[in-house]
């Protein structure tokens, strides 16, 4: 077999040079979670289904089951990329858009919906029905740091025992909260946006509903790379007391912006 010319050698490794650049880079850089979703199926390919939740009718029922202390999730299945480890600034921007109604609203016996970012693979906890919505432990263990256990970021909308707008860390106790009444909301459906910016650490919530003309707003100041793991699993949580409290998702957009180029741009 002849030797192989030195342009030929060249013409060989060229490509797979070219290769390895462009998954190197490219990989880096598609981190984006992008998704429009405006009818939910029982066999859709990218919700996963938890507890007593469901796909009814195009929507997300949450809570299906007449029983007390009932809890249901439905989540994303794919992970949302929220920072990156090679930049201590390197973190995602993101915005979220859906809408839910409430129906058998009550000011004593209800609980209240969520949407939350938990670890990827994130599961509801025991004992978390109830004002728990499905997110924390009501007796959690006494071994370690249960806020380190936790590490969940959640927009919480409570109907008993507070009924207020909340944006909550790892615990049912709020950061900030903001009073709404929810029985004017039952059975009306209720767009929310949810943004976070990186750059100015800034989560707001703004809430408005199809059929008044009145609108509210919510927002903090928190780090999510200091409060969740690098990829968590984005999704929505409510729960129920003593009475069956309805809770239902109609329609979820969801955008984030990762831009790797700084982390993939050095070839080494």
């Amino acid at each position: 077999m002849p030797a192989m010319s030195l342009t030929s050698l060249m013409c060989f490794k060229i490509p797979f040079l070219v290769l390895f650049i462009f998954t190197h880079f490219f990989s880096r850089f598609a981190q984006s979670l992008s998704f429009s979703i405006r009818r939910f199926d029982p066999k859709h390919p990218r919700i996963h289904y938890e507890g007593d939740a469901s796909a009814s009718n195009g929507d997300i029922l949450l809570n299906t089951n007449d029983r007390p202390y009932g809890v249901g999730r439905a989540t994303y299945v794919k992970p949302l990329h929220l920072w990156d480890d090679c930049s201590l600034t390197h973190q995602a921007d993101f915005t979220t858009h859906f809408s839910f109604t409430m129906d058998n609203v009550s000011e004593s016996e209800g609980a209240g919906l969520a949407f939350f970012l938990a670890p990827f693979g994130n599961t509801a906890p025991l004992n978390s029905g109830g004002e728990n919505l499905g997110l924390f432990d009501q007796y959690p263990s006494t071994t370690g740091s249960a806020k380190a256990k936790n590490q969940i970021v959640a927009v919480e909308f409570d109907t008993s025992p507070r009924q207020h707008v909340s944006i909550n860390e790892n615990s049912i106790n709020p950061l900030v909260n903001a009073s709404w009444d929810p029985n004017s909301q039952a059975g009306k459906a209720v767009d929310v946006w949810i943004t976070y910016n990186s750059k100015t650490k800034n989560l707001s919530v703004f809430w408005t509903n199809s059929t008044s003309r009145g609108n509210s707003s919510l927002s903090c100041f928190i780090d999510l790379k200091e409060a969740l793991p690098e990829r968590v699993t984005i999704g929505f949580s409510a729960s129920t007391r003593l009475k069956l409290e309805r809770h239902c998702i109609h329609s979820w957009d969801f955008h984030s912006n990762l831009d790797s180029m700084k982390c993939g741009s050095s070839v080494g």
